[in-house]
């Protein structure tokens, strides 16, 4: 088995796809949708209790779920048949950054953020914060692989 590291462009291009697909999501998130608005709070429960239990490592499922949960939105099999691939490369790179606490917490952070955004109808403002929370996620990855 060969397991090769992504390169900055493979960074780049995957997380340049999640920020516009994810963007696309936030926009179709309404306070109205208690179903979602509710499996987004449970990501962010089970995170806390694995941060509380397990350390920040424990954060790796649920801040994926987080995302998953977000796309769910689309209702687009074929999309969702796409971003399986590229979340698949993503969840690998989610794992890298959980190793530092203060990322996980940070990015656990921000979650928090970007649902009570939503909870409040402020949609742009979720969208400017999931777009700042995958830009600093690339940075760090990147900044762990290559020492950029």
């Amino acid at each position: 088995m060969i397991v090769t590291a992504p390169t900055p462009r493979d960074i780049d291009e995957i997380y340049s796809i999640r920020s516009l697909v994810e963007a696309e999501a936030l926009r179709r998130i309404t306070p109205s949708d208690a179903e979602i608005i509710e499996k987004l709070e449970n990501c962010i429960a089970r995170g806390a209790d694995g941060l509380k239990s397990s350390g920040s490592r424990a954060l790796t499922d649920p801040q994926n779920d987080f995302h998953l949960v977000l796309v769910s939105i689309l209702d687009n099999r074929r999309l969702q048949d796409f971003l399986n691939s590229v979340y698949g490369l993503a969840t690998s790179f989610r794992f890298l950054s959980m190793e530092e606490e203060g990322e996980a917490r940070a990015a656990m952070r921000d979650h928090m953020e970007i649902l009570a955004f939503l909870k409040l109808g402020r949609t742009e403002d979720a969208i400017a914060r999931l777009k700042d929370h995958i830009r600093v996620s690339r940075e760090n990855l990147k900044q762990r692989l290559y020492k950029t």
